[in-house]
């Protein structure tokens, strides 16, 4: 069982107004004064890569850059989200333990995800669950896989546990994914701090009550360099797959690509 942080945010204080355009200069500008320099240094902050795009409600923009985001533009306050992306992104350069450990006490979010290679699909995971905190459970099932969520997705904390279906790279694989939001985000923060992942997952067993055969919290691997296919990555795929790969084997076979594998030479390869 492949366990991992999979995705983190947290606030910061910031005193300066809410004119965007004033901001965005500033938050560009002036990162290690936002963050703190040791954050700025761990998050390898570069004020020349991040890429200014829309916010969301109540932030007015936000800047992008290696699967973090710092959304800004509320009076007071800035929200700093560090997606799958940026969690692997950070986990490689050894800094993502250590940004949480300075963090913990402004975490917003804090989801943990747990990859198992199996057969099973999530309906039978999720059945052998026995939870008092999370008892309500849904099932969404769409052409790219299937999802199990336990407990309420407008709740503090919830699970989602899915597969993708074949074939995607990781139809193989069941996903566990335990999302813990606000006060509760915090706890789970600052008891990673304190006690580490495997203490987390304990506790989280407890919360959603896992009980089948293929939950050992006991036999976790923490792998940097696994495999990782992240959704716009996993959308190009499918999209080559289901919709490019047939339009490309029906004008080979009315004769408009004369040769297959010089077209693919030419213009893929």
């Amino acid at each position: 069982m492949d366990a991992h942080i999979d995705w983190y945010s947290f606030t910061m204080v910031y005193n300066h107004g809410d004119n965007e355009r004033v901001t965005a200069a500033f938050v560009q500008n002036h990162l290690p004064f936002i963050v703190g320099d040791d954050l700025c240094n761990l998050m390898r902050f570069d004020t020349t890569v991040w890429e200014k795009t829309a916010g969301r409600p109540p932030f007015a923009f936000a800047l992008r850059a290696n699967g973090i985001a710092i959304y800004a533009g509320k009076p007071s306050l800035i929200l700093i989200e560090v997606s799958g992306q940026g969690c692997d992104y950070l986990r490689r350069l050894g800094n993502l333990e250590k940004i949480i450990l300075k963090t913990a006490a402004t975490t917003t979010r804090i989801d943990v995800a747990c990859d198992i290679i199996t057969e099973i699909n999530p309906q039978a995971f999720v059945a052998r669950s026995k939870s008092r905190r999370a008892r309500a459970k849904s099932y969404i099932k769409s052409d790219t896989g299937v999802t199990a969520y336990v407990g309420s997705r407008k709740s503090e904390r919830y699970a989602r546990v899915y597969r993708y279906t074949e074939p995607h790279p990781r139809a193989n694989t069941l996903r566990v994914e335990m999302v813990s939001r606000k006060d509760t985000g915090k706890a789970v923060a600052r008891l990673y701090c304190d006690k580490g992942l495997e203490a987390v997952l304990k506790h989280l067993t407890f919360t959603y009550g896992w009980e089948h055969p293929l939950w050992q919290t006991e036999a976790i691997e923490q792998n940097v360099k696994r495999h990782r296919a992240d959704r716009p990555t996993s959308k190009t795929m499918m999209w080559l797959i289901k919709q490019a790969a047939p339009a490309f084997k029906k004008l080979v076979a009315d004769g408009t690509i004369e040769d297959a594998g010089k077209f693919l030479g030419e213009y893929f390869l």
